[in-house]
């Protein structure tokens, strides 16, 4: 195995193919070996290697069998981690941009100026510079592709159902039993919400993948959960007390956290809850769980559920351009298509939105509406219109009787005119009206015109009652009872009778 190895590095050096930013070191028997140099003594010298992408090794080799130390210059070194800036990844945000701009291209062009490499990173810097207004104004990067706001906008269920599958994705090349059950967690998610998606259908076959390697990997916490407790408790009671209560408050701590977590789980209706490793019973729960969901989601056939989502795609776009009934008879044929070559297996209801049918079907009923809604307003604008053509030629009738009658004719159509205030009279309405000036018609009366004005006579208010004249002649009478009441009061008062001292013979 050594041998292939080192032989590969051997060809890999002789074609040329080699990060630049890779030390080198060359044995004496004619291996070499590519990577980082991290430890150099005068006796030995440490490199680490890459075996895999995510996999390195760390070589330790004798100083006395090197021939050959080739180490990488600082710019070099720089620029190959520079290098992985771009393509940059999926949904990479405004601020990580700003931030791989200053500590990649921005930092080494101040500090390597003359570098042979600066006209390769001036242009990795331009690139991350456009993708940065890119997402400054509303577009991410999805897996290569880019979606603007607009995007957005109309296919919301396309793009979203692409995140979660993306996150997917990356939660599941993780490889550890965690890692699976946040992928699960993720297809659920598509499973509940995107139901249709082309994203939900790349995660079903997913999904068959991945619940097999879960589900063994359960079980191996299962048959080692037993003796790892076991453990747990002779190291504890090997403690003094102290200790011994620290260590068990420390596990009572975990236990209710990951309960309180679990519990929120299940308030959530999250079906892929987290686990607890340390128990037995729960541990038998979701292996059988992941068994029982390993074989439902078997029973769906990921090409015939690519179908359909791919015929809903095409009612999507039809939307889109406004061809509504064809979208309205594709997207029932594509609500029939089968998505399982058992009958027990049917797709959920597309009455609601949370499927990708449902969600066209809602988004199709919109559409409708809303062109009815133009349709009406140009249907108004256009009797806006007559109308207003039929006020401009009556403004040279010869009165505002015919003015009325103008617009009457303007409502031919059926509409009925807006009733008057029956205190308002005609010619009030119309007093700006402008009315060509002829000579006094001779005085007719019709009955028209009498019933006319009898009708507004009746419906103007009685005049206010006149005042009656002040009676003058009451005065008299007044002053008389008043002239009696003082003469009465006098002679009560012996005021106004005979003198002393008079006698009558």
């Amino acid at each position: 195995m050594r041998n292939l190895h080192s032989s590969l590095i051997t060809l890999l050096l002789l074609l040329g193919i080699h990060n630049v930013h890779a030390d080198i070191v060359k044995m004496k028997d004619g291996t070499n070996y590519e990577g980082k140099i991290t430890l150099q003594t005068p006796d030995m010298i440490k490199i680490e290697v890459s075996i895999t992408d995510k996999i390195k090794e760390t070589k330790t080799l004798g100083m006395p069998d090197v021939s050959e130390i080739i180490k990488t210059a600082p710019d070099d070194e720089m620029f190959g981690k520079i290098q992985t800036m771009v393509p940059t990844r999926s949904l990479v945000t405004a601020d990580q941009y700003r931030s791989m701009l200053t500590t990649g291209p921005e930092a080494f062009l101040s500090q390597f100026a003359g570098s042979k490499h600066k006209e390769k990173v001036e242009e990795i810097k331009k690139t991350l510079e456009e993708e940065l207004d890119k997402v400054e104004r509303g577009n991410i990067k999805l897996e290569g592709e880019w979606y603007t706001p607009q995007d957005r906008n109309d296919f919301p269920k396309l793009i979203e159902s692409k995140i979660v599958l993306f996150r997917m994705k990356n939660n599941a090349a993780g490889g550890r039993y965690l890692n699976n059950i946040s992928a699960m967690r993720d297809y659920e998610t598509l499973e509940t919400r995107y139901f249709g998606t082309p994203a939900h259908a790349e995660a079903i076959a997913l999904a068959q993948r991945i619940l097999p390697v879960l589900g063994q990997q359960v079980q191996g916490l299962r048959r080692d959960v037993d003796v790892k407790n076991t453990q747990w408790e002779a190291s504890k009671n090997a403690l003094n007390t102290v200790d011994r209560q620290r260590v068990e408050a420390a596990r009572a701590r975990e236990e209710a956290q990951l309960a309180a977590a679990v519990a929120a789980d299940k308030k959530a209706k999250i079906k892929w809850t987290r686990i607890n490793t340390r128990s037995a019973s729960d541990l038998d729960s979701y292996i059988k769980f992941a068994g029982d969901e390993y074989r439902r989601i078997k029973s769906y056939d990921p090409k015939l559920v690519a179908d359909r989502a791919e015929a809903l795609v095409k009612v999507d776009k039809l939307i889109k351009e406004g061809d509504l009934d064809r979208a309205r008879a594709m997207l029932s044929e594509a609500a029939a298509m089968p998505i399982s070559t058992s009958s027990s297996s049917k797709p959920p209801s597309s009455k609601g939105s949370s499927n990708y049918a449902g969600a066209l079907s809602a988004k199709l009923n919109e559409k409708v509406a809303d062109q009815k809604e133009i349709a009406k307003a140009a249907e108004d604008a256009k009797k806006s219109e007559a109308l207003s053509a039929k006020l401009k030629e009556s403004e040279n009738k010869s009165s505002p009787e015919d003015l009325l009658d103008a617009v009457a004719d303007a409502n031919a159509d059926g509409e009925e005119m807006p009733e008057k205030p029956s205190n308002v009279d005609d010619f009030d309405l119309l007093a700006n009206a402008p009315v060509e000036k002829k000579e006094e018609p001779k005085k007719e009366t019709t009955k028209k015109s009498k019933t006319k004005t009898k009708e507004k006579a009746e419906r103007r208010p009685p005049p206010p009652p006149a005042p009656e004249p002040f009676p003058f002649h009451l005065i008299g009478i007044g002053l008389a009872v008043l002239a009696g009441v003082g003469i009465g009061v006098m002679k009560v008062l012996g005021i106004g009778g005979k003198k002393d001292g008079g006698s009558d013979d």
